[in-house]
């Protein structure tokens, strides 16, 4: 339930937090601000509907938005807002606002709404104002980013017509930023293209891959068939991930299998099984879970569920996990040298004797992290299984493993 708590600020400057919903317990919270006061409040709550629970077996839930009376408001933003200021904004004198802000006397129950409805008008017109701000700031940010980016894709031609490819190459570098999908097109036909001892192939099927245009994509295409395995692997991800290509499964392991000095031996198991199983794996939710129960409290099966009485757990807990999982894992020389970095987000089964297997990559983040992070999984020590009624169950887990250097 959304319950108000109300927070006041007496004579002494000392904050307390409060509400009026009928709660089966009582709490409050105190503090020397307002953020300690509303902390103190929040930690009181969680400990009493705690303990209410573990007492009563009824669990007791609120979500609290928090309104300053007069005084904490005054008092809350006086180190923001001058008395100047406030006055402005309320249109009640210094000195008033100065008894107020200190405690010495508290206003009636008119000014205070007079006060409300100040600040709600001057929040309202600074909301619209930093909209509008933020708007013209990213409009004007944009076009100028735009400009400077085809400036030097100009210029980046200019160089080419004159044979100067390093020039080039800079220029078309510095495009990036505001016009990526050119910039990063262009720069792919200098080094693929271009002079024989300027050619760099790694980085001009990145540039192709990044470009995601459906030139680009041709031209990828195109160096995966003079048996570049660089733009095997990016077309293969291409086609695993659906970008710019239609997604298809079969071929992104065809390709992957091609681009062998990449060694995605792990990477290609896990689509293969995807492509046998047909994306159909035989799983249960909580409410299936539950009537299955009711039916026949004893069944056991082979069923993969989402969701168990006891979930499964690492030894140590998660953090341990991560831990052994870093020790295992090797970043990728490749995504290392590209500056490849993000967060592939695993599934996998925990069996019934806690052992791992079936791993899948539910996010997709590069083929090399992919891999390696399916490789990592399978030096990964037993789990402790999940259980339904005591007995050990197989049950699928989720993690992120997240590549940074």
């Amino acid at each position: 339930m959304k319950v108000q708590a109300h927070i006041e600020c007496n004579t002494e400057g000392f904050y307390s937090v409060y509400c009026n919903a009928d709660f089966p317990f009582g709490f409050f919270g105190e503090g020397y601000t307002a953020e300690e006061a509303k902390e103190d409040f929040l930690n009181v709550f969680y400990g009493m509907r705690d303990r209410h629970f573990e007492k009563t077996g009824e669990y007791v839930d609120a979500e609290f938005t928090f309104v300053y009376d007069a005084s904490a408001f005054l008092q809350h933003y006086k180190g923001i807002l001058t008395l100047a200021g406030m006055s402005r904004m309320t249109g009640i004198n210094k000195a008033q606002l100065s008894q107020y802000v200190c405690g010495k006397r508290h206003p009636s129950a008119r000014t205070q709404e007079k006060i409300r409805q100040s600040v709600k008008k001057f929040a309202e017109e600074l909301s619209h104002a930093m909209m509008l701000f933020a708007v013209l700031f990213l409009c004007l940010g944009m076009h100028l980013a735009n400009a400077q980016s085809t400036k030097w894709i100009a210029k980046g031609d200019q160089a080419i017509a004159k044979n100067n490819y390093y020039k080039a190459k800079e220029c078309y570098e510095k495009a990036i930023p505001g016009g990526g999908d050119v910039a990063y097109y262009k720069l792919g036909v200098l080094l693929s293209e271009g002079p024989e001892d300027f050619r760099d192939e790694e980085v001009a099927a990145l540039c192709f891959f990044q470009a995601a245009s459906a030139t680009s994509i041709d031209k990828l295409k195109a160096m995966a068939d003079r048996n570049s395995q660089d733009a095997q692997m990016l077309l293969g991800y291409c086609y695993q991930k659906g970008t710019v290509v239609e997604r298809n499964l079969s071929k992104a392991v065809e390709l992957y299998k091609k681009a062998n000095k990449f060694n995605l031996v792990f990477l290609i198991d896990a689509l293969q099984k995807q492509i046998d199983e047909g994306g159909e794996l035989k799983v249960i939710d909580e409410n299936q879970l539950l009537d299955r129960y009711d039916k026949d409290p004893k069944f056991s099966d082979s069923t993969i569920y989402h969701f168990s009485e006891t979930m499964p757990e690492f030894p140590g807990g998660i953090e341990a996990f991560g831990q052994t999982l870093s020790k295992e894992v090797q970043y990728p020389r490749y995504a290392i040298r590209n500056r490849i970095t993000g967060t592939v987000m695993m599934e996998f089964v925990v069996e019934k004797d806690g052992s791992v297997d079936n791993a899948k990559i539910m996010v997709s983040c590069f083929p090399l992290l992919d891999n390696e992070a399916l490789r990592a999984m399978k030096h990964i020590p037993n789990w402790k299984p999940g259980t339904n009624q005591g007995k050990p169950v197989r049950c699928f887990f989720q993690v992120p493993i997240t590549f940074r250097y």
